[in-house]
């Protein structure tokens, strides 16, 4: 039975965000603009036949050999990759049947609102629809907004890119990686999350409440747990568009022979190798993705262990020497893994490091106090403080972009 959109959504503030968002994204990345226009205008054509079977696989396909062509360019198109997630979710859930089409002006927002257009978080057509419909501006949400935004920009300057100066040298250096790959954890976390808190805020300075992309996921007590605590939209979209679709394909049954275990634990390794490729087209992160699945197969119905925390956090660093260097280099990264030098521990690398981990824990400080005190503002003016501070930005520094940006 379909679910029923309420699609009376304020018409004013559909246009003039559409609007808006078209211009920035235009001046931002004219590629970028083209490619998703060109997109919409598809999937107005298609979406009425999606149900057939083939249409869906052709607006896939459609999409693989975009990015196919995107990758081995290269060239970059801002968004590119959380535009296919949307427009895929979407002709996904006209395939199955979930709710009723949606319109034209609709669609269009949900593939160009600008707060989430570049990395996220990526919501369903239906849940977007509804949170436009129920939007609601109020003081304590711009307030609520612009301190998520802060907040974000915090974790991004003060953070991430502070430890990514010590991460780069130990990466590019012939010493071990150990702590580059520990901290890097903290600085993708930092960096990731910050620009969803930056999106989120946003959105949510407008009325609008977006999906978390973040639970915690550090505090998962094995890899399966911190996949549903991590980019959790996206974990979502392939446990929905692929993860599902496979388990219960024929041919699957057919392979396994109905064994549900080995069905799982395939499609679990496919899911991640897919993953791995979404990512980037390299073979570094298609054994990365392989790796991620394997585990979680092997893994199984385990009882967690109590500290799997710490498992967790090991394993998930270490994984990650495929996102930080070439796969032609991981084999020498590992011989060199316990080959500790005296320049990894220069006076700028540690300056660095222990400004970054101390900025990490007044943040959390900060995030546990500002529900239990009177004026929040507090909280939002020493972040400032603390940006303008210790902040990595001005003409000594090069300022990074986000790293799902480039995605």
């Amino acid at each position: 039975m379909r679910i029923i959109i309420q699609t009376q959504i304020r018409s004013n503030f559909m246009t003039w965000m559409l609007i808006v968002s078209l211009i920035i994204i235009g001046l931002w990345d004219v590629k970028s603009l083209l490619i998703a226009a060109g997109f919409l205008v598809l999937t107005l054509i298609l979406h009425k036949h999606a149900k057939t079977t083939y249409v869906y696989a052709l607006y896939i396909t459609a999409w693989i050999a975009t990015l196919v062509y995107v990758r081995m360019a290269p060239v970059h198109v801002l968004g590119l990759l959380f535009l296919m997630l949307r427009a895929i979710s979407y002709m996904g859930d006209m395939h199955y049947e979930k709710y009723e089409l949606g319109d034209i002006k609709g669609i269009a927002l949900y593939f160009f609102f600008l707060p989430s257009y570049v990395m996220g978080p990526v919501m369903r057509y239906d849940k977007f629809m509804k949170v436009c419909s129920e939007r609601k501006i109020s003081y304590d949400g711009i307030s609520e907004g612009v301190l998520r935004i802060i907040s974000g920009l915090f974790k991004k300057l003060v953070i991430a890119d502070r430890l990514m100066i010590a991460i780069r040298i130990w990466t590019d250096g012939d010493s071990s990686m150990i702590i580059a790959l520990l901290l890097y954890s903290v600085a993708l976390w930092a960096d990731f999350s910050g620009g969803c808190d930056i999106a989120i805020g946003a959105a949510k300075c407008l009325g609008i409440s977006l999906s978390e992309n973040f639970n915690k996921p550090y505090m998962a007590r094995n890899l399966g747990q911190f996949w549903r605590c991590w980019h959790i939209t996206m974990a979502d979209f392939f446990r929905d568009y692929v993860f599902y679709p496979l388990t219960v394909s024929g041919f699957m049954r057919k392979l396994t022979k109905g064994n549900i275990r080995v069905m799982t634990s395939i499609a679990t390794v496919v899911c991640f190798a897919i993953t791995g490729l979404w990512h980037g087209f390299t073979a570094g992160f298609l054994v990365w993705g392989l790796l991620n699945g394997l585990i979680i197969a092997l893994e199984g119905r385990r009882k967690p262990w109590r500290y799997g925390y710490i498992y967790t956090y090991i394993v998930v660093s270490f994984l990650r020497i495929f996102d930080l260097c070439d796969i032609s280099v991981v084999g020498t990264k590992i011989r060199l893994m316990f080959c500790f030098t005296a320049s990894m521990v220069s006076g700028d690398i540690v300056r660095h490091v222990i400004t970054g981990l101390v900025m990490l824990i007044l943040w959390a400080i900060l995030m546990r106090v500002k529900d239990k005190i009177c004026y929040k503002g507090i909280v939002g003016v020493v972040m400032l403080l603390m940006i303008a501070v210790f902040g990595v930005y001005g003409y000594d520094f090069v300022i990074d972009g986000f790293v799902y940006g480039n995605y």
